[in-house]
């Protein structure tokens, strides 16, 4: 039996749902999020934090305001990318995520995920 363990990228057919935009500064990204984080649409949103980090951009600041749903399953995978941002000697901050995600993420443990900075002179510091 053959296993295939390349990493694959998926399509836009396959999330559809998970849109994003990204602006790069010297060290750092600004990245909104736009649709769905679930458990389909965090793979896109982990291959997004790849590129980021083999880019040497370790502070990431993400923009939830165009999020409409997220389910646990991508709540991990924002875990996920702080542990690996923090291990990289960076940052992750998560802005404009609105009262359910604080409360998930008091919920969850880590009520310093969420930044309530959400001002264009915040947006610029996260670059």
């Amino acid at each position: 039996m053959v296993i295939d363990n390349r990493l694959r990228v998926p399509s836009a057919t396959d999330v559809a749902d998970l849109s994003f935009s990204i602006e790069m500064g010297t060290i750092g990204s600004h990245i909104r999020l736009c649709g769905e984080l679930d458990g389909e649409t965090a793979v896109l949103f982990t291959c997004v934090l790849d590129a980021q980090l083999a880019h040497g951009h370790v502070d990431v600041c993400l923009d939830m305001a165009g999020l409409t749903f997220f389910d646990l399953r991508g709540f991990a995978a924002l875990c996920d990318a702080r542990r690996r941002l923090a291990d990289a000697g960076g940052r992750l901050r998560v802005i404009n995520a609105g009262h359910l995600f604080h409360t998930v993420a008091v919920w969850w443990g880590v009520p310093d995920l969420c930044d309530d900075g959400t001002t264009a002179a915040h947006r610029h510091e996260c670059t």
